[in-house]
């Protein structure tokens, strides 16, 4: 009887993974100040997410805005998921960045306990950074001709392009939860709160009670959120990773948080020196 080829198995690694995140997140409690116990966690899941995603996204925190002043920023988001191949942070600070939405993947908020009075708060973040993705304007570059007067010869242009979906992607994670006697009760509180601030959250993993909900798209929360056992850690990397790879990412239109162009009015095609040859 031939042998049964050895393997590795993914699901009890990540599980060993989470029970390691939960024991942490435990130990933390020796610090004296709350903000350092949650500045603790959410550094664990930056580098955690560093390890486990592709290079093309970079992890940061920071601050999300777009080009249209009237909109405001973000709140300080404990993760951002951005790009860094086609564009950079508008500011790069020593403990935060400021991110303009069109360059940002997704967002991760991290909470050591989550309670159902976090929720509101939560959920009305997540739909900020949703309201900012409507206005996310990006540059192609092409050769235009450089004039009647210089037939035959181009210059470099850029055209700009409006993409208001799909929105940035939007995620939760908890190392533990107090309140919720077992999923179904979870799932019922936060159903009550996506309903009372409609938006969409991508995934919510509670790592020491093993929990994971998801919502379906252009689902009501009654039909459409999703709440699973086990494996909470394994399911939230595999729906980040596909649910972020699906995002097109193009070079920010910088010129309009210059202040080149008014919100929502396009910017004129430009013209720049040829190149000498």
């Amino acid at each position: 009887m031939a042998k049964k080829p050895k393997t590795i198995d993914v699901q009890e690694y990540y599980d060993a993974l989470r029970s390691e995140y939960v024991l942490k997140a435990k130990r933390t409690k020796a610090l004296p100040h709350l903000g350092e116990r949650g500045r603790n966690e959410e550094e664990r899941i930056r580098k955690f997410l560093k390890r486990v995603l592709p290079h093309r996204f970079s992890i940061g925190t920071g601050f999300v805005i777009s080009s249209n002043p009237v909109l405001g920023s973000s709140s300080q988001m404990d993760v951002v998921v951005y790009d860094q191949f086609h564009n950079a942070p508008l500011h790069r600070e020593l403990s935060s960045n400021v991110y303009p939405v069109e360059m940002v993947y997704g967002v991760v908020e991290v909470k050591r306990l989550l309670e159902k009075r976090d929720l509101p708060k939560l959920l009305n973040d997540i739909q900020k950074i949703r309201a900012l993705g409507e206005e996310r304007w990006y540059v192609t570059y092409t050769s235009i001709p450089r004039g009647a007067a210089n037939s035959g010869q181009s210059v470099t242009g850029q055209s700009e392009f409006r993409l208001s979906n799909p929105k940035p992607r939007s995620y939760l994670i908890a190392f533990g939860q107090k309140g919720w006697r077992d999923v179904s009760a979870f799932k019922r509180d936060l159903i009550a709160a996506l309903e009372e601030t409609p938006t969409h959250i991508h995934g919510v993993a509670i790592l020491d009670a093993d929990w994971y909900a998801t919502l379906k798209p252009f689902s009501p929360p009654r039909k459409g959120l999703k709440t699973e056992t086990g494996n909470s850690l394994l399911r939230f990397v595999h729906n980040m990773r596909h649910s972020i790879a699906s995002m097109p990412m193009y070079p920010v239109s910088v010129d309009r948080y210059l202040a080149a162009a008014t919100p929502n009015k396009p910017l004129q095609r430009t013209r720049r020196k040829a190149a000498r040859r």
